[in-house]
């Protein structure tokens, strides 16, 4: 038995089909789905157990989920990454704990939001 799906949106009573790589619907409809931005940050080498990093932040980047992406290549930067426990993010600060290991350089790192857009 065939299933047919249908990649779509509901706008008001109408269903608008989201074909996401040739729809330009789906590409540039902003009042759907998710938005994406970014932040670069370098974090210095540290002792301590928790590490407060000034970051700017927008409200949404507040309120969205993010995600954190090592950009510093090398075995070193890797396992300097590694010693990340749990980090968190509130306005314009970052803020990284470290349970056991802690690092020995500086790494750069890249925070990447996922926003929810509303309509």
């Amino acid at each position: 038995m065939a299933l047919n799906f249908r990649l779509a949106y509901k706008k008001g009573y109408d269903y608008t089909d989201l074909f996401p790589t040739t729809s330009l619907n789906a590409i540039i409809d902003s009042s759907t789905g998710i938005k994406y931005s970014t932040i670069d940050v370098t974090i210095p080498q540290t002792n301590e157990e928790t590490q407060n990093i000034t970051i700017t932040t927008t409200p949404e980047q507040v309120n969205a989920g993010v995600r954190m992406f090592l950009n510093t290549v090398g075995e070193q930067a890797q396992n300097d990454y590694n010693t990340i426990t749990q980090y968190f993010v509130t306005t314009n600060q970052l803020t990284i704990t470290r349970l056991n290991d802690k690092p020995t350089g500086n790494i750069d790192v890249t925070l990447l939001f996922i926003e929810q857009v509303a309509e």
